[in-house]
C-alpha cells in the first residue's frame, strides 16, 4: 500500500515538474506565455554577456521602483533601462548601443524579436535575431528579408539619377531597426555613413525613403 502510494506522489511530482530540454536542461520557459523583462534576464546573446545577470535583476528591480539605476557594465561603462513593458524592453548597453526585446505572436505562443543597434548616427547598424520561448535561436530569414539598397530609393521613370548612379555613390551602407513598442511594427533607416560627399548626400535625398515600415502578420514580417 505504501509503494503504491509513494508511487502515486512520484507521479504527481513529474507531471508538476517542467519538460527539460535535451542534455537534461531545463528551457528558459516552457509556457506560451513569456515576458519581455524575463527575456532580458536569461537571454543567451553575447551583447549582454557586458552585464551580469544579477546586475540585469537589479536593474529591473529599480526600474520597477521608478529610480534609473546606472549599471556598471564589464566595459568599465553603464547601462541603463529605457523602457520595460510586458512586451517590449530596451535597454541602452553603452553609450554607443542599444538593444531592443519585442514578444511577437507567433503561432500559439509568442515569438522573441531582440535588435541590437550599435553605432551612431549617420552609421549605426542593427543585427536582428528572433528565438522561441526557451530562447532557442531561429534563423532571422524564417521571418524577414532583409531590406536591400533599392528598397530605400524611388526613383521616377525618365529620371536622369539612375539606380546604377546611386549604387556607386553608396558603395557601403548600414541599416537602422527599431521595433515600435506600441504594435508588432517594424521601421528600417538606412545609414547613408560619413563618407557620403555633401553632392552626392544632396542628390541622394531627392530619391531616399526615410524609412521602410514592416508588418507583422503572424507569421513573418511583410513591407
Amino acid at each position: 500500500m505504501k509503494k503504491r502510494i509513494l508511487t502515486y506522489l512520484l507521479l504527481a511530482i513529474c507531471s508538476i515538474l517542467p519538460m527539460t530540454a535535451k542534455g537534461g536542461k531545463v528551457p528558459f520557459e516552457v509556457s506560451d506565455t513569456i515576458k519581455a523583462r524575463d527575456v532580458f534576464v536569461d537571454l543567451p546573446a553575447n551583447v549582454l554577456n557586458l552585464l551580469k545577470k544579477s546586475t540585469r535583476i537589479s536593474m529591473l528591480h529599480y526600474f520597477d521602483a521608478d529610480s534609473i539605476w546606472k549599471a556598471p557594465n564589464a566595459m568599465e561603462g553603464v547601462s541603463e533601462l529605457i523602457t520595460v513593458r510586458p512586451d517590449y524592453l530596451k535597454v541602452r548597453i553603452t553609450d554607443v548601443s542599444t538593444l531592443q526585446i519585442k514578444l511577437l505572436p507567433f503561432r500559439s505562443g509568442q515569438l522573441v524579436m531582440t535588435i541590437y543597434n550599435i553605432g551612431k548616427e549617420p552609421g549605426g547598424d542593427s543585427d536582428i535575431r528572433f528565438y522561441n520561448s526557451e530562447l532557442q535561436e531561429i534563423p532571422s530569414d524564417k521571418f524577414i528579408k532583409m531590406p536591400q539598397l533599392k528598397d530605400f530609393f524611388d526613383i521616377p521613370k525618365g529620371s536622369l539619377t539612375t539606380m546604377k548612379e546611386i549604387q556607386g555613390m553608396l558603395p557601403f551602407y548600414t541599416t537602422i531597426f527599431n521595433a515600435d513598442a506600441d504594435s508588432t511594427t517594424l521601421e528600417a533607416e538606412i545609414t547613408v555613413g560619413e563618407y557620403v560627399s555633401t553632392d552626392d548626400y544632396n542628390i541622394l535625398k531627392l530619391f531616399m525613403r526615410p524609412r521602410l515600415k514592416y508588418t507583422w502578420n503572424g507569421k513573418k514580417f511583410t513591407s
